[in-house]
């Protein structure tokens, strides 16, 4: 047997990578699937620095197992959790969207932090779903009181943390 040559072995390694490079590239049908399903958006939360720094705690307890694993995430993870625990909401009318304008909060605290993290569509419509359901009384009525989006955000890290225990 013949040993080869550095400039053999790299005319063969050059060889094997023109014959990728002319194969059509193709995506695993379950991740273009999930891309074309899931469209992510940005959305905002004015929070009380405390819940941002809960929201915080959570996702350097999950991240010692995912080095990747960011804020993002943990309201993800929550959505899901929600997701499964109230499965009984009642849908908002179209184009009914419970939040106002600007930027408002129940919260008495004065320090508060502007964020945002990205979610998928379906999520944001579910997190809308839920605010409009805390914001109707069992006839359809609007309440006085107004859900905002800090309360599901507490509302989301209550269900959270129940989950881990």
């Amino acid at each position: 047997m013949k040993n080869k040559s550095a400039a053999e072995k790299m005319a063969e390694a050059w060889g094997k990578v023109a014959e990728l490079q002319e194969q059509p590239h193709q995506e695993p049908k379950q991740q273009i699937e999930e891309t074309s399903l899931i469209n992510n958006v940005t959305f905002s939360f004015l929070l009380q620095m405390q819940v941002v720094e809960q929201l915080r705690e959570i996702e350097a307890i999950k991240r010692k197992d995912d080095f990747h694993y960011c804020v993002s995430d943990v309201i993800r993870d929550g959505i899901e959790i929600m997701r499964n625990k109230y499965k009984d909401l009642p849908l908002r009318p179209n184009g009914v969207i419970p939040t106002r304008r600007g930027k408002r909060s129940n919260s008495t605290k004065t320090e508060r932090v502007f964020t945002s993290c990205r979610i998928s569509a379906v999520d944001r419509e579910f997190i809308y779903d839920f605010m409009y359901s805390k914001n109707i009384n069992k006839d359809g009525d609007f309440l006085s009181t107004n859900y905002t989006k800090d309360d599901f955000i507490e509302q989301l890290l209550k269900d959270f943390k129940g989950s881990l225990k």
